[in-house]
């Protein structure tokens, strides 16, 4: 029983490696920004490059508060719509995060939520599917 539900889990995983291997064919490269690194794995499985800045991204991970000059260049990226998508964690908004996903919002940029707690009535594949999905839409919507 465990061989058999490990085997279908596993092959469950294939839908979202479907997703991601089909944003990394129509996105390559595509230039995205994260409120935080969250989306780490999935930007790396989708062949896209984050471009948000060390200094911005260290410090919202270590809980401490980015340098002015993150903060700019951050939201600079937005306002110059440099990237394709924002990657969004609503789970640990903040005053900062709000207001790169304000920038991302009133440039078009579409924000794309990521959650880092399996959302209610969801389960892991389907979790991660959606997150893909809203990953392509959003980079689909940009292009």
């Amino acid at each position: 029983m465990y061989r058999a539900n490990a085997a279908a889990f596993h092959e469950s995983l294939h839908g979202v490696s479907d997703v991601t291997t089909g944003i990394a064919q129509d996105h390559a490269d595509a230039p995205i920004a994260q409120t935080e690194t969250i989306g780490h794995y999935l930007v790396l499985a989708a062949g896209l490059d984050d471009v948000t800045p060390t200094d911005f991204t260290n410090a919202i991970e270590n809980g401490t508060d980015p340098s002015p000059a993150s903060i700019a260049e951050t939201r600079q990226l937005l306002l110059d719509k440099k990237v394709g998508v924002l990657l969004y964690n609503p789970q640990t908004e903040d005053k900062v995060s709000r207001e790169m996903r304000s920038a991302a919002e009133s440039s078009g940029i579409p924000v794309v939520e990521v959650f880092e707690t399996l959302p209610e009535g969801l389960d892991y594949i389907q979790w991660q599917t959606r997150t893909a999905e809203s990953l392509a839409t959003g980079l689909d919507s940009a292009s």
